[in-house]
This record gives structure tokens, C-alpha cells and sequence, in this order.
């Protein structure tokens, strides 16, 4: 009898939640998905952790794919109380931008990430190694569409640890930020 009563439990719950959504008590409903703020095919929440040589680079989604800390040899050198990427306050307006959203935030369309020359999946929780690491990402920031490269090499030689490039250009209409959709506000 004892060998068949976690069995019955699990058909007495499975009849108990039939017809309601998710097993949650008569009347209440479920709460409405978050509506994705990054296109689709972006993850939006974790970490990647990169590293080349004695860098180690940690990049947040939330904090829109920026640098979240920056460790070399095991140290941490800089933390994640700091917002390590493009910020902008517009006339009139508030921060935008990283870890900012009081004045609205930014949309990632698409990253690429690649390792010493090939394309690898950006997956959050994943560490990648190589020699030189570079993640690309186009995002809207407020009426800008902007081009982000951050590049962590081993430093072997002359050549920059960690650096980071930025290309932008002026939306030309409210059409075409963010793909037609606006960005919301804090």
C-alpha cells in the first residue's frame, strides 16, 4: 500500500489542477509575462563571463550586454556598482542607457560574439576563453542607434586588454526607433 500512495498523490494532484492554469487556487489567474524589452533571440537576464589571459570580464543582459565587473589576475578591479558603458541624459530627459532606466531604457536587437575569429552562441552562464573576445551589439538609446563593440584580448605584446568601440547615428523617425517600438520608461 505504501509503495502505490505517492503514485495516487500525484493522480489526486494532477486531477486537483486539471482545468486550471498553472495548479493555482479557484479565481486567481497567473501573472502576465513581462513584454520582452530586447528583440527576440537576446537573452535579457544573466552573465557571460569572458576571458583572455589574466582578464576575466564579466557582461550583464540586464544592464544591457555591458560590462557588469572587470577582474585581472583573480582581483577585482572594477565592481558592479559602476554602469561601464554608453549613457546618455537627453534635454529635458534622464539617464538612459546600461544600468540606467530612470529616463527609459535600451533595446538590444542583436549581439555576435565571437572567439578568436569564430562565431560562438552568447549563452548566459557560460564561460568563454580565448585570446582575443569580441561582443557586438546594435541597440536603440533614446533616439540613437548605436553599434557597441567590447574586445578582451590576453594583452600579450603592446595590444589593449580591454576596450571598447561605439558607433552611432540619429534615428531619422519615431518609426524607426527601436524598430517602431519606443522604449519604456522606468
Amino acid at each position: 500500500m505504501l509503495a502505490s500512495l505517492p503514485v495516487a498523490l500525484l493522480v489526486a494532484g494532477a486531477f486537483m489542477t486539471a482545468g486550471r492554469e498553472e495548479g493555482l487556487p479557484p479565481g486567481q489567474q497567473a501573472a502576465a509575462a513581462a513584454p520582452r524589452l530586447y528583440d527576440e533571440g537576446v537573452p535579457e537576464t544573466g552573465y557571460l563571463r569572458v576571458r583572455a589571459g589574466d582578464y576575466e570580464v564579466v557582461l550583464s543582459a540586464a544592464k544591457a550586454w555591458t560590462i557588469y565587473e572587470i577582474h585581472y589576475a583573480g582581483e577585482l578591479l572594477a565592481g558592479a556598482t559602476g554602469h561601464y558603458g554608453t549613457v546618455l541624459i537627453p534635454k529635458g530627459g534622464n539617464w538612459i542607457g546600461t544600468g540606467h532606466s530612470e529616463g527609459g531604457r535600451e533595446i538590444v536587437h542583436s549581439l555576435r560574439l565571437t572567439v578568436d575569429g569564430r562565431d560562438c552562441a552568447v549563452e548566459p552562464g557560460a564561460t568563454v576563453e580565448g585570446r582575443r573576445i569580441e561582443l557586438t551589439k546594435s541597440s536603440t538609446i533614446h533616439k540613437f542607434a548605436a553599434t557597441h563593440t567590447i574586445t578582451v584580448t590576453d594583452a600579450s605584446g603592446d595590444l589593449v586588454a580591454i576596450f571598447q568601440g561605439l558607433a552611432y547615428r540619429k534615428k531619422e523617425s519615431l518609426a524607426e526607433v527601436a524598430g517602431g517600438r519606443q522604449a519604456p520608461t522606468a
